[in-house]
């Protein structure tokens, strides 16, 4: 049973990081800004399967406009995200993946940890209750991230949807220069945290990632 409130703490130490360069910050962003890390070349339709220690378990393979579709193995779950990708199973065992190229002001993350229905269903905990514990961990390990950076969040929930099989909360709002947006998923299998970091909320990319995630 994975402990869910450190891997939630795990995941909001590395939003912060992302934020601070999508703010503008950090003493080493002038210097990514003025490297040329250029873009992924598109390779014909690749597939990469990670297994070793420290590689999350999925398969990826290419999608349209340089990106890459990533299927974790032994669950329904895809989505799509631009390349590179970075992709690790985290010491507690929960999958990150992240986008974050050096000199840029965007970020995608996805978070997958693991759940044990069983022992929910033995506790009276229902999938409603396990996303707004897990949602909670989520946004209040950000918050006290982003207030000892002095940031000054201001992030609100935006509401609740269903997807698929999964239910699911948003939150949204401005961290710093840059537009924050959270959504956790619940099922049977895991629990799920999306990230995205920029300065352009509309922008049709973040509408793809976002879209392209299924529980």
């Amino acid at each position: 049973m994975i402990d869910h409130k450190k891997a939630s703490c795990t995941l909001g130490s590395i939003a912060a990081i992302l934020l601070l360069a999508a703010c503008g910050g950090g003493a080493d962003q002038q210097q990514q800004q003025q490297m040329n890390p250029g873009q992924m070349p598109m390779q014909g339709q690749q597939t990469q399967q990670q297994q070793a220690p420290g590689g999350a378990p999925h398969t990826m393979t290419d999608a349209p406009g340089g990106w890459k579709k990533v299927s974790i193995m032994g669950t329904s779950t895809t989505f799509e995200m631009p390349a590179p990708i970075d992709a690790q199973q985290l010491p507690d065992g929960t999958l990150r993946y992240v986008y974050k190229p050096q000199g840029s002001k965007v970020s995608y993350t996805v978070g997958v940890s693991s759940r044990n229905l069983e022992s929910d269903r033995k506790k009276g905990v229902t999938n409603e209750q396990a996303l707004e514990i897990w949602t909670d961990q989520i946004i209040q390990a950000n918050l006290m991230t982003f207030n000892q950076m002095k940031l000054n969040p201001k992030i609100d929930l935006v509401g609740k949807f269903n997807v698929g099989n999964a239910q699911s909360i948003q939150y949204s709002g401005k961290v710093g220069k840059a537009d924050v947006t959270y959504i956790c998923y619940v099922t049977d299998l895991a629990l799920y945290y999306l990230e995205v970091i920029t300065q352009n909320p509309q922008s049709p990319d973040v509408k793809r990632f976002i879209d392209s995630f299924k529980p």
